[in-house]
Formats: C-alpha cells, structure tokens, sequence
C-alpha cells in the first residue's frame, strides 16, 4: 500500500509541473504541447505491452522496474536541461502511469486472493493522499518547488522500487 501511495505522489508532481516547466522553457504551444501527447501516446502504447511483460515477468516484478522507469522519468528534467528532458520525462512517467496501476492491483488480487478489494481500496486512497501531497508540496515550497518535488518525488518511488525487489525463497535444506 506505502508503495501506490509512492507511486501516486511520485506521478502526480511531474504529470502536473512537468507541463508548466515546458510553457516556461518554449514559448510556443506548438512544441511545448507536445508533452501531453508523448505522455498520453506511451499511456496507451505501455497497456499494449503490459500484458506480454506481465505474464513473463510477473506482476511485482514489472511494477518494480515501472517504478524505477517512473523514477528516472521525474528526475529526467532535472539531469537533461530543457525541453529533451521534459519530452524524455513525459514518455517514461506516460509510460509508467498506466502500467504501474495496472500491475499495483494485479499484485493486490495475487497478495489477497478474493479478499483483494479492502487491500485495493486501500491502495487506491494512498494513491489518492499521494495525488494531493504532491502539489501541496510544490506550493509549500515555493519559487524552487517543482525541482525539489521532482527529486523528491524520483527518490520516493525509486524507494518504492527497491521495496518490490522480490524476495527469493531460501533452498530447502
């Protein structure tokens, strides 16, 4: 549940200020507009792979490298300066938002079997708290919010990753 609480704090801050920070960069809407189709494009293009992945990987472990992609979507803008950073974060945090939601539940229903929809609900108000926090925080911090937020935000969720790394059962002895 801490994990899609992560995950919804983490995608909300660069799905919200991530556009902004492309009108401030490039004036004309006719190039920084581009982020929201790149982030809705890989939206819709992940769910076509999502289930390919899914049935050879595992549910926990493709939320687990989403999360890392998520990750270093929401710290792109902040390592590759201007608009290739932006463009680069909307195609991995586009990419991720879907497939995280999608592998998060399938986890929910594999962990609880047919009690899943406590755990779901759950999961879902944590993702929620997550989506409020976020610009909360930005407008907290003010002028220097949105850089704080995004490396706040790569953090939380690249911690989040780290927590879904599967545990390998021990050998039998």
């Amino acid at each position: 549940m801490l994990c899609y609480a992560a995950y919804g704090f983490a995608y909300i801050v660069p799905a919200t200020f991530v556009p902004a920070m492309a009108k401030a960069i490039v004036p004309d809407p006719s190039i920084f507009g581009w982020a929201w189709p790149l982030f809705g494009g890989t939206a819709a293009a992940s769910t076509i792979v999502l289930a390919r992945w899914q049935a050879r990987f595992g549910a926990r472990r493709v939320w687990m490298i989403a999360a890392f992609v998520l990750a270093a979507g929401t710290a792109a803008p902040l390592i590759v300066p201007g608009l290739p950073g932006i463009l680069v974060a909307a195609v991995l945090v586009g990419g991720t938002f879907v497939t995280i939601t999608m592998a998060g539940l399938q986890v929910a229903r594999e962990v609880a079997g047919p009690a899943a929809a406590p755990l779901m609900a759950a999961m879902t108000a944590g993702f929620g708290l997550g989506q409020i926090a976020g610009p909360l925080l930005v407008a907290q911090l003010g002028d220097r919010g949105i850089p704080i937020a995004l490396a706040g935000s790569a953090l939380l969720v690249a911690l989040s990753g780290l927590a879904l790394i599967p545990k390998e059962k021990p050998c039998p002895t």
